[in-house]
């Protein structure tokens, strides 16, 4: 599947601008262009996760709400894929990143559902699941268009039944219980998947992060121009709170703090915590892996 790549921006050479020079802020910064690369792996790359974070999961980025449709049936975990079992029918689970726990120990799921409840369920369980789904006959898309055709945290195994898939939006059990949901909790705006960057020069050559769940956009950035810039984040990231102000990644570390300043390099990209960085006139693109 092809990437979708922001043009984003290296500041200006010093061959323009002057060594250590800044450009002054009334200089404008051009707008965005969408163009198409082919996503490459990358040796240099951050790992965003053990390779066995998600276990079988088939795990879809974060979502603001789900279809309201329901099914039942019996969970089925084998070692490779998740699926719910109707009297005989298997239909492949996806789970969306930002409200699924893979356990690996006990072999469990953990799921948050909109309302605050939680839900932990196993192999054999009877379960009700939120959401919605279809198969390759009623659709017409067979399994490896319906994988292409989507963005994955964590796709499918190539083991895996494709057949009927339920993207998983609730989740009924006995071992629900209500959470505690902090108020406070810091929320990233997600960014593209496979995200490309092509270099063109920014206005700045620092921004700061400021990190506040009572502002409108809760995690931004103050260039030293004077610029705010909104922040995007890949779905391995997660928000603090108000109390612990700060960005981690998926096994804990902290990549960005509240007050914390990010260099913006001559001419390279920028690195937060070990993290790819692509700038715009007024948008930072933190990436979890690097972009081809």
């Amino acid at each position: 599947m092809k990437a979708l790549a922001v043009m984003a921006v290296w500041p200006l050479l010093g061959a323009c601008t002057g060594a250590g020079s800044t450009v002054p802020a009334s200089v404008d910064a051009p707008a965005p262009s969408v163009v198409e690369t082919t996503p490459q792996p990358s040796a240099s790359a951050p790992s965003p996760r053990p390779a066995d974070a998600w276990g079988p999961l088939a795990v879809r980025p974060p979502e603001d709400g789900a279809d309201t449709a329901r099914t039942e049936g019996t969970l089925r975990i084998t070692d490779s894929c998740v699926y719910l079992d109707a009297a005989g029918h298997l239909a492949l689970l996806t789970w969306p990143a930002d409200r699924t726990t893979w356990n690996g120990a006990s072999h469990e799921i953990t799921f948050v559902n909109f309302d605050g409840t939680v839900v932990t369920i196993g192999d054999g369980e009877d379960v009700g699941l939120g959401g919605g789904g279809d198969s390759a006959a009623e659709s017409g898309i067979s399994g490896e268009d319906w994988i292409s055709g989507l963005d994955w945290v964590a796709p499918p195994a190539s083991s895996c039944s494709l057949d009927s898939r339920w993207a998983v939006g609730a989740v009924e059990g006995e071992t629900t219980a209500v959470a505690s949901i902090d108020p406070s909790a810091i929320l990233l705006r997600l960014a593209p998947a496979n995200l490309g960057c092509d270099s063109f020069p920014v206005p700045y050559r620092e921004a700061t992060f400021r990190i506040d769940p009572t502002a409108p956009e809760h995690v931004t950035a103050i260039a030293d121009n004077g610029t705010r810039l909104s922040t995007f984040w890949s779905a391995d990231f997660r928000g603090g709170s108000g109390d612990d102000p700060v960005v981690r990644d998926s096994a804990g570390r902290l990549v960005a703090s509240d007050g914390e300043a990010i260099a913006i390099p001559e001419h390279d990209w920028p690195r937060l915590n070990g993290y790819f960085v692509c700038p715009t006139g007024d948008k930072l693109f933190i990436l979890s892996t690097d972009p081809s």
